[in-house]
């Protein structure tokens, strides 16, 4: 007879085979002597609608982290959202209780640990997104809350907005900051590179890739060679789940 831990959280997104999150949070229960009663699982699926269904999985689930391409979609399938998540109108924390369902968006924490790791300060004059999907809404969000940054601009295949454009307009040298919100060099496909001009990247750049499986993107390699500041996004995972547990615990204060 399969037995069902006290405690349950999961994953939700599709694809999940780059995901470090659930080795993460193992080692985090095991190092805090609590694995006995709670488990981590991934939950891939690229039906939305299982999204509804996903507690007939996991019967004793508590909270959810939801990774691309649900952070918007889940809001359909909560109560609530809380924090900065009203403002971003994108989850990526969610605490189930027995009488609802409560959305958080703990990126922003991580996004803005990041940048202040890769900038070394607290403004930034001029940023470009790659991407127009929910982390590039809400790294627009902590940019312009946290780091005085106005002048950004979205570059997108299909260019819908004022601030947004082509790909094939994109000039380096317009911008300090380069932002990659999209899964393009993600790991399986770690060869793939978005289509920017790298060769005009210099050390007067920094780039911040939001993948973080690999380490080293192909866009962060050839940044770096050609002397721009680089990140990867582990620094944004840490923070936004050592967030999200922290919002876990203070519904479920027995796990602390």
């Amino acid at each position: 007879m399969k037995i069902i831990p006290k405690y349950q959280l999961a994953l939700v997104g599709y694809p999940l085979t780059h995901s470090f999150s659930k080795s993460y949070f193992k080692s985090k229960f095991i190092a805090m002597g609590i694995y006995s009663f709670i488990k981590y699982y991934n939950f891939p699926t690229n039906n939305p609608s299982k999204i509804a269904e996903i507690q007939k999985y996991f019967p004793n689930l508590i909270g959810m982290n939801v990774t691309m391409p649900y952070k918007k979609e889940i809001l359909k399938y909560i109560d609530k959202v809380e924090g900065m998540a009203k403002e971003i109108k994108n989850v990526n924390t969610v605490v189930i209780t027995e009488k609802e369902k409560i959305g958080f968006n703990t990126d922003y924490i991580g996004l803005y640990h990041s940048l202040i790791k890769l900038l070394k300060k607290n403004k930034c004059s001029s940023a470009l997104i790659l991407g127009t999907g929910a982390s590039s809404l809400t790294t627009q969000l902590v940019l312009q809350r946290f780091f005085n940054c106005n002048n950004i601009i979205f570059a997108s295949r299909t260019p819908t907005k004022s601030n947004h454009i082509n790909y094939s307009e994109i000039n380096l040298k317009e911008f300090e900051l380069i932002v990659n919100t999209t899964p393009v060099g993600m790991f399986p496909d770690t060869e793939l590179l978005p289509p920017i001009p790298t060769e005009q990247l210099n050390e007067s750049h920094y780039v911040l890739d939001l993948i973080y499986n690999p380490p080293e993107t192909k866009l962060l390699r050839l940044a770096k060679r050609q002397g721009a500041k680089t990140l990867n996004g582990l620094t944004m995972l840490i923070w936004q789940a050592e967030y999200a547990w922290k919002i876990w615990t203070k519904f479920y204060p027995t796990l602390r």
